[in-house]
This record gives structure tokens, C-alpha cells and sequence, in this order.
């Protein structure tokens, strides 16, 4: 068929989005004008390739514009975040999984009629990439240090602007339909302004404050870290660990007791600590104020192990009695519980550790020592002083450096806090009265659980890579220091002016800089031009904010969702977004966390492209020899992938992987994903294609034109637009609650098993023939389910539908968009007449019957060229009605003769007729005279017999040492079954040789 553009439809703005006509069959073929990609006006390729598929498409739609929304659009806006991706990072499984989610959603919108802005950007991921620049440079043999601040953040813009965009290439393999237009780098010019503005905001609001607290300390990266980059190796024993910088694997799990003796007295306490080296910064042993083995020593004092002053025995609800001998060494500068028992006993903070974790100023011998080492040398020590009571075995969890694998210490450090307060009872006040909803509604509990027992925020690191914090101590000689937050030097000078009433003014910027996470927090809002456009925010919600929703994962709630929350509140007093949806964290399918040291982690550009099980190899091999992974992980890599992956992994596509990530429930809390039940998305796929490929041809071998949505008469043909109403609802409801699963067991329903495995089968043999007389009827059904079928698709599967979109030519009357991008996303309120529901009850009684006949043919062996006849008993006062409409589908999906229903078979003979029930009140009588091979049909019985009769001597066993009474009932049943069993073979094998 020729096409031709007849006008534009839909909204004013969607100047590119052409609808088309088919005209008559004689001017044929498409118009070169509006081919999309090459190869579409060529044959139908006869096997689905995804590589050749989707090769092509998204630069198309990304040239077309499809990806932006309309600035001057009367559609209703619909804003998404893209979560950030680290700059350092490249696309793993969840980011995979997250994509697919946002994707999916704002397509379906678009299709909807939404003004769509889905708005990517990536983090800067100040300690990752200073990291990665560090490591670039030690193999140059230079540091930052020699370097220098500038030059060394130089060198980073510099691997930025070569390395930085990797993700988001990866992205659009995916399909991801973002705005690149507002792709956000929180770096950038205009976003560093934003974080500076809402930075001085919250200082002059008294929101900011500086204090000496304990942080996690990094020594290997020489800076503070969050929580959420810190992991928690867990140790059941004692078990020794290589830790970077040192020369030998150090030891953990292992708690050891120590004696303090009472001043003046022999009597003493012994404590118990995992953490020997810190013995050096104690200040106090609490106990339990109502453990009665240490009542009477509260308030005595304990003679130090190591310095010449003693410590006070101190009485604290915090202690548990039961744990250890119930007495708690207490060293505030260097644990965050111990810091909050010091603060409410006013004890000392005394620091024993320097930022390099080596011990300094603890007015002992133990000064210079690294950590470790010195725990060693201290045990020694005790010994010799006859202080040590003994080790054990005893299981802990080891607060480890997420990006250098280093142990982390904690540090009393002058750092920069947020007030989180009163923010953090706003953001509960939000959830509270239904301005934020959370999916699943589980996490509203966790939100309120989390905020009410919030800390104060620690915005300072000890980096170079990031926004410098706004913050300048103003120096006046004979006046105290005095800190002021500015948007620059020159607004901090006159505001220090301003203060001290002089010019005299020295200035000093801070050097640490912010947290990664402040500046993401500000993204909903500040990816919108805040603080330039922030009329929008006050009196209106046409340019996006609010944002529509977010959709993230849930292990970064509290990091990234509750201080957007917070900021957003603080900055613009609105909540961010209505809605969050989060998704579980993506493990093997064993529900193991992905990661290295487990050989578990498979690249989602693997799965998309497949590979050989020898190349896996040699990627692991190759990580090793680059040092990414050390032996020992590449071990159990290489293990595990010759375990789960002996073949290899085959080609899935785009479309196949993010078909595998809606087979499971995105909202559970674990995503246990099992990648070897890809194959079954490719096969859907294919079956799609193959589908289409079918339908091409019969239009092909049509004479006439073929109407558009012509009116359905035959019962197969109303069936499947009553299952595609059915699907239309389904589908829609379950995207709209954020169920994707069930939307993809819907259409997968529809699309494979009601589509093709039904419906086509039973409607073959009219579009082989032009000429049989219900064929036109037929095909417009046909295209009719299958393009609406694929326009539902489309948002989990945009390549393959959209390459079928244009392949699959238009009916006589039929409009469409441009491409199946803007397509209109199919309606119930469209469909809802199509539904028959007695229709589709008497179809699932037909296929039933299919289903019992096909077995019983199976049972026997029948070839594809034998089609027996049936004989329906029935015991019932009548048949099914609707049965008798079905009848001739039930012979094509069955491959059948005929089929008749009858009351009364007395006159059978039973010698040419195999017997079989469908339930109490039904048998299948099927006339196989001439069709059976009688030798094979014995040698199956003989070899079923004596599988039986094993089964039998096994069980007769069991039941002779059986006294479990229970168990032996149980045994006894299946004794009785396999006995009937055998009694059934045995009847057959008298009916076969009487067939015989």
C-alpha cells in the first residue's frame, strides 16, 4: 500500500505529529518521504532480530523532538525526576530497573496527552570522583597535594568532560525518552548558585551551625562520609581482613576484657571492647543505674590502664546489663554513642587518633603507631601489666569505606550541621494530611518512624571536588572570629563590614565543601531555574513544580527523598512532589545483593547485547588484572558464572530486559531477579513479531481494501475484542496503582496466549484464503487487536512497537499519529462495548475442552496429520450453549475432524474409541481407529508399570520404619494411589489388546 499524509491531529503543538491514509492497493508501497529508518519498506524479515529492531529508533524520536514538551502547550504538565547517576557511574541493574520504571510511566503520559518533561542530570559525586581522579593520578605518580586545589579540580573537569556522559549514552540504549534538553549537571554554573542561595538561606534563617561532633571518618580518603557511604561487614568469628594500608590482614571479631582497677582498692571492673586502641581516649565506665552488682561503685573512680589520672564510674540507662560483664568503657571523641553519654555527664572529650588513624596526643608510648598496630602493642602492654582478662570469638559489624575499603573511624570534628528539627516535623506534617503519598503506603510508617528520631544534618566534607561551602570566618584583630554565610567574597566582606562596624576585615573561606547530597536535594526545584523563576512556585503550577511524582529506590529515602522533602518545604513551602513510588533493591535470584566480592553482578548492556560464557570470563579476568577486584572475588565470579551462566547469555535487546524487570513487583523490598528467565521475554517478543509478520502477509494477499474497525460477527473475532476490552481496563488500572507486573501478566496474557496461541490459531485458515467470504471481517479484527495491543505495549517495549507501528500497514479509513510515541494510549471507555463476558465464560469451557483433547492426542502419540473425530458425553440435562457457537474453533485449535455431543453412546464401539474424563460429569470419546502405533502404546505402559512398581517398593520401605503416625497415613495414601494406578494400566493394556 502507498501512504500518503492526509493532516495533522492532536494537540496544536505536535507540529511533527502526521496522521496517514491507506488509498487503494494498486499505488502500493510506502513513500520514502516518511520513512523513519532504513529497511522498513523491504520484506518483513522473516525471525525477530533486536539489535536490527531497535538499532535506529531513538535518534529518530530524539530528532524528531518526541522527547521534549511544549512551552506553550494547554496540555497538563507532567514533571519527572530522573534520580541523579553519579558521574563516576556506569549503568548497573537498578539503575537499569529505575530507568525502565520512569520511562514506562512517561511514555504512557505522553501518550495520554500530557505535556511531558522527564528531566535527567547526574551528580557530581564529590568524594567517587575525587576518588577516581586520585587513583588516575597515583599512576602518574602524582597527588592532589603536589598538585594543588585548582589544578587538581583542573584534572577532574577535565576526566568530566571525557569520561562523564558514559551513563547517559547507556541510558538511551535503554530507550530512556528524556528531556535532554534539561539535563542538569549539579556542577554547572547555574545549579552551583542555586545550592549556594539555598545554603545562605537556611544560615540566615539560624538553620546552619557549626560544632565540634563525631562523623565517619575515612582516613584512607581523609575526609568525612555519610552514612549511606558507609557499608557494614558483618564477622560471626574471628577472621582476619586486608585492610588498604596496611601491610598484613588485620583482626576482627575478637572481644576482649580488661581490667580497671579501683582507685585505692584492689577490687576492679573488667570491661569488654573490640576496639582495644581505644582504651587510650576513655574518660569514664558506665554501668547500669539499677545493676546491683556495680551500685555501690557509682561515683568511685577507676585507676587508667595507660595514664597516670583516673576515670569516674558513672550510672547510665543506656547501658545494657545483660550485654558483655555490663560495664561500658566510655571514649566520646571516638563513638557516636559514647559522644551522647559524654554530652549528658559533661565528661571530657579526649582524642586519641589523628585523621590518618594513627594514635596522637595520648600522653602515652603509644603515639606515631598506627591503629592497629597499636592495638596490638596495647594488648601486650595489659598483659604485662596483668590488666588482660582474656579474648573470645565474637560476631560484630565492621564499619567499612564504601569507595576505598578502608575501616572507618569515628572523629570529633568542628563540621557544618543543618537543623533538621523543625523541617523534619513539616515533612511528617505532609504525610500526615495526604500532600505526600508513598508507594507502597508500608513506608508511611517508616517516614514517620525516621523523621521523628532524625539528627541534624553534617553537610561538611573534607574534599576538594564540590561546591565549596558559602562561608567566610571574619577576622578583626581583638574581636572574636565571627562566621558569615554570603552568595560571594564581596557580599561576605560587607556583611563582615556590617558586624564588627570596621574595615579592617580579614577574610577566610571555608575549605570544606558540601555534601553531595544538599546540592541533589535542591534538584526538584532548582532543575527549573529556582531561584530566577520562583514566581512560578508562588502562583503557578503550569512550568512543572510540583513535580508530578518521584520514583526511586527505597534504601535512598531518607539520604535524597526526606531532604528534598525538607529543602523543598524550607526554600519554597511546597511539597516537591505528591506522590513517591519506590522500588525494591535488585538482588541475584537467590535474594543476594549484587556485588563484587559475591561474583553476582551482570551488566544490563550484557543482557541487552548477550555474550559468551568465555567472554564473561575474560571481563572478570580482566577486572582482576586491573585491580577493580581482588583474587579472591574473582574467584567466586568466576565460579558463580559457570554456574548460572554455562551457555552463555543470549541476546535479550532493550525491549526483552525491560519486559524481564515488570515480570517481578517493583514495590517489594527485594527484587530477587533471576536473568536466566530472559529467554522468555525474547520469546514474547517473537511471538509478537511473528504475529505482525502474519498479518502483513494476509493484507498483502488481500484483493480489496480492507475496512478499519469493521463491525465483528463470528465468535472468535468477538472474543478477542472482548479479551482486548478486558486488557485495555486491566492494563490501565494496574499502571495506574504502579502494579507493572500485573500490567505485563496482562498483556502477556492477551498478547501471547489470547492473541496468538488462540485466536490466530483459530483464524488461519480464513486468512490463508482472500476469497473465504469472512476474511475481511477477519484481518480488520486481527489489526484492529494487534495494533491496540502494541500501543498498550509500547511504554514497557517502545522499540519493537514502534518498529511494527510503521510495518504494519493502515485500513481503509484508519488515522495514526506520526509514530506510536504520541499515538493515543488506548481508553476502556473505547473498548468497554467490545466486552461479552457470558462470551468469554463459554471460551474458557471451550479451551478447557481444547486443552483435555490435545492431551488425550498426546497421551497417544497422534501425529499432526491425524484428526480424529470426538464424541462429547455429557450427563447433564444440557450442553452448553455457547459450545455449539465454538464448535468450529474447537476443531481448529484442536486439529480435529468433527466434534459432536452426546447424551447416549450406547451405540459406540468401544474398540475404536479412546475414553477419558474431564470431570465428573464429562468424557471425551475419541475415535482413533487407524491412528494408534499399538507396539509403542505397549512399551509405554510396560516401562509406566514398572516405574510404578519401584515407586511402590520404595514407599513399602519407608512404611516399615515409619513411627510417625502422621507420615505414615501419608505414605499409606500414596500406596493407594500408585496401587489404583496400576489397576488403570492395566485396564488400558486389556483395552489395547482388544483394540488390537
Amino acid at each position: 500500500m502507498l501512504w500518503t499524509r492526509l493532516c495533522r491531529i492532536g494537540p496544536s503543538h505536535r507540529l511533527k505529529c502526521w496522521t496517514y491514509l491507506a488509498i487503494p492497493k494498486t499505488l502500493c508501497s510506502h513513500s520514502s518521504s516518511i520513512q523513519p529508518k532504513e529497511g522498513l519498506s523491504g520484506p518483513f524479515p522473516l525471525k525477530y532480530d533486536s539489535n536490527e529492531v531497535e538499532c535506529g529508533w531513538y535518534d529518530w524520536w530524539k530528532t524528531r523532538g518526541y522527547f521534549q514538551p511544549c512551552p506553550t502547550s494547554e496540555e497538563a504538565p507532567f514533571t519527572l525526576l530522573l534520580p541523579p547517576p553519579n558521574v563516576t557511574g556506569i549503568l548497573h541493574l537498578g539503575h537499569a530497573l529505575s530507568t525502565t520504571i520512569q520511562d514506562a510511566i512517561v511514555r504512557r503520559k505522553r501518550m495520554q496527552g500530557f505535556n511531558v518533561s522527564w528531566m535527567p542530570g547526574s551528580d557530581h559525586a564529590g568524594i567517587a570522583t575525587q576518588v577516581v581522579v586520585e587513583k588516575i593520578l597515583a599512576k602518574k605518580g602524582v597527588s592532589r597535594h603536589a598538585l594543588g586545589r585548582e589544578k587538581f579540580l583542573d584534572e577532574v573537569w577535565k576526566w568530566k568532560h571525557e569520561k562523564g556522559g558514559v551513563i547517559f549514552e547507556q541510558l538511551a540504549r535503554l530507550g530512556a525518552s528524556l528531556d535532554w534538553n534539561r539535563t542538569t549537571f549539579t556542577m554547572d554554573q547555574s545549579h552551583s548558585e542555586a545550592v549556594t542561595e539555598a545554603f545562605v538561606r537556611l544560615f540566615d534563617k539560624g538553620l546552619v551551625y557549626r560544632a565540634l561532633a563525631p562523623i565517619n571518618w575515612s582516613p584512607q580518603l581523609q575526609s568525612a562520609i555519610s552514612d549511606i557511604e558507609v557499608d557494614h561487614l558483618s564477622v560471626e568469628e574471628k577472621t582476619a581482613i586486608q585492610i588498604p594500608g596496611c601491610d598484613q590482614p588485620v583482626e576482627f571479631g575478637v572481644m576482649f576484657d580488661v581490667a580497671y582497677k579501683l582507685d585505692g582498692s584492689e577490687e576492679e571492673i573488667t570491661i569488654s571492647t573490640t576496639r582495644p586502641e581505644t582504651i587510650l581516649g576513655d574518660v569514664a565506665v558506665a554501668v547500669h543505674p539499677n545493676d546491683e552488682r556495680y551500685s555501690h561503685l557509682i561515683g568511685r573512680h577507676l585507676v587508667h590502664p595507660f595514664r597516670s589520672d583516673t576515670i569516674p564510674i558513672i550510672a547510665d540507662t543506656y547501658v545494657d546489663p545483660q550485654f558483655g560483664t555490663g560495664a561500658l568503657k566510655i571514649t566520646p571523641a571516638h563513638d557516636a554513642n559514647d559522644f551522647e553519654i559524654g554530652r549528658r555527664h559533661d565528661l571530657p572529650i579526649f582524642e586519641i587518633m589523628d585523621r590518618n588513624g594513627s594514635i596522637a596526643n595520648s600522653k602515652s608510648d603509644f603515639d606515631g603507631l598506627s591503629r592497629f598496630a597499636a592495638r596490638e602493642r596495647i594488648i601486650e602492654e595489659l598483659k604485662t601489666r596483668d590488666l588482660f582478662r582474656g579474648s573470645k570469638s565474637h560476631s560484630m559489624q565492621i564499619p567499612i569505606c564504601s569507595r576505598t575499603g578502608d575501616v572507618v573511624e569515628k572523629l570529633v570534628q568542628p563540621q557544618w550541621f543543618i537543623d533538621c528539627d523543625q523541617m523534619a516535623a513539616n515533612a511528617m506534617s505532609v504525610a500526615a494530611d495526604g500532600q505526600l503519598v508513598f508507594h507502597p503506603t508500608s513506608y508511611h510508617n517508616v517516614w514517620k518512624h525516621w523523621l521523628e528520631n532524625i539528627r541534624d544534618w553534617c553537610v561538611s566534607r573534607q574534599v576538594w571536588w564540590g561546591h565549596r561551602i558559602p562561608v567566610w570566618k571574619a577576622h578583626v584583630k581583638g574581636q572574636e572570629d565571627h562566621w558569615i554565610a554570603a552568595r560571594n567574597e564581596s557580599e561576605a566582606r560587607t556583611k563582615a563590614e556590617i558586624h564588627f562596624q570596621s574595615k579592617e576585615v580579614v577574610l577566610s573561606q571555608e575549605e570544606d565543601v558540601l555534601d553531595t547530597w544538599f546540592s541533589s536535594a535542591i534538584l526538584p526545584f532548582a532543575n527549573l531555574g529556582w531561584p530566577q523563576m520562583l514566581l512560578y512556585f508562588q502562583e503557578s503550577n503550569e512550568k512543572g513544580f510540583p513535580n508530578s511524582m518521584l520514583e526511586t529506590g527505597h534504601d535512598i529515602l531518607f539520604f535524597w527523598v526526606a531532604r528534598m522533602v525538607m529543602l523543598s518545604l524550607e526554600l519554597t513551602s511546597k511539597v516537591p512532589f505528591p506522590e513517591v513510588l519506590l522500588h525494591g533493591v535488585v538482588c541475584d535470584s537467590q535474594g543476594r545483593k549484587m556485588s563484587k566480592s559475591l561474583g553476582n553482578v551482570i551488566d544490563p548492556l550484557v543482557l541487552m547485547q548477550g555474550t559468551t560464557l568465555e567472554k564473561m570470563c575474560l571481563q572478570i579476568r580482566t577486572a582482576n588484572a586491573n585491580g577493580t577486584i581482588d583474587d579472591k572475588e574473582m574467584s567466586k565470579a568466576l565460579e558463580a558464572t559457570v554456574k548460572d551462566y554455562p551457555e552463555g547469555i543470549p541476546v535479550a535487546g532493550a525491549d526483552g530486559l525491560r519486559f524481564f524487570f515488570f515480570v517481578y513487583d517493583i514495590k517489594a523490598q527485594h527484587i530477587n531477579a533471576d536473568t536466566t528467565i530472559l529467554r522468555s521475554s525474547s520469546s514474547f517478543c517473537n511471538k509478537i513479531w511473528q504475529a505482525s509478520r502474519f498479518l502483513v502477509g494476509s493484507l498483502d494477499r488481500s484483493p480489496q481494501l480492507i475496512p478499519w474497525k469493521m463491525e465483528p460477527y463470528l465468535a472468535q473475532n468477538r472474543w478477542i475484542l472482548s479479551r482486548l476490552a478486558v486488557t485495555v481496563r486491566e492494563v490501565n488500572e494496574h499502571f495506574d496503582s504502579y502494579d507493572f507486573y500485573l500490567s505485563s501478566q496482562a498483556l502477556r496474557r492477551f498478547m501471547y496466549t489470547n492473541l496468538c496461541d488462540v485466536y490466530l490459531e483459530s483464524i488461519k485458515h480464513i486468512l490463508i484464503d482472500p476469497a473465504h467470504p469472512d476474511f475481511r471481517e477477519t484481518a480488520s479484527v486481527l489489526h484492529q487487536a494487534l495494533i491496540s495491543g502494541l500501543t498498550l505495549l509500547h511504554p514497557i517495549c517502545p522499540f519493537i512497537t514502534e518498529e511494527l507501528y510503521h510495518r504494519i500497514p493502515l485500513l481503509e479509513g484508519e488515522v495514526r499519529s506520526e509514530s506510536m510515541m504520541i499515538q493515543s494510549y488506548p481508553s476502556y471507555c473505547d473498548f468497554e462495548h467490545y466486552e461479552d463476558s457470558n462470551l468469554m465464560s463459554e471460551m474458557e469451557v471451550a479451551l478447557d475442552l481444547v486443552t483435555a483433547i490435545r492431551d488425550q492426542k498426546k497421551n497417544y502419540d497422534l501425529k499432526r496429520h491425524h484428526k480424529p473425530k470426538i464424541i462429547i458425553q455429557y450427563s447433564k440435562s444440557n450442553v452448553h450453549g455457547g459450545l455449539l457457537e465454538l464448535k468450529d474453533i474447537i476443531i481448529q485449535l484442536c486439529q480435529i475432524e468433527a466434534i459432536t455431543w452426546a447424551k447416549d453412546v450406547s451405540n459406540l464401539d468401544p474398540k475404536c474409541f479412546i475414553k477419558s474424563s474431564i470431570d465428573r460429569d464429562t468424557w471425551i470419546w475419541m475415535d482413533v481407529q487407524g491412528m494408534l502405533d499399538l507396539e509403542k502404546e505397549f512399551v509405554k505402559l510396560t516401562a509406566k508399570r514398572n516405574q510404578i512398581r519401584k515407586q511402590l517398593e520404595k514407599l513399602t520401605k519407608k512404611l516399615s520404619s515409619r513411627k510417625n503416625h502422621a507420615k505414615q497415613a501419608k505414605d499409606m495414601d500414596k500406596v493407594a494411589l500408585l496401587e489404583q494406578t496400576l489397576v488403570e494400566l492395566d485396564d488400558r493394556e486389556a483395552w489395547l489388546k482388544a483394540f488390537k
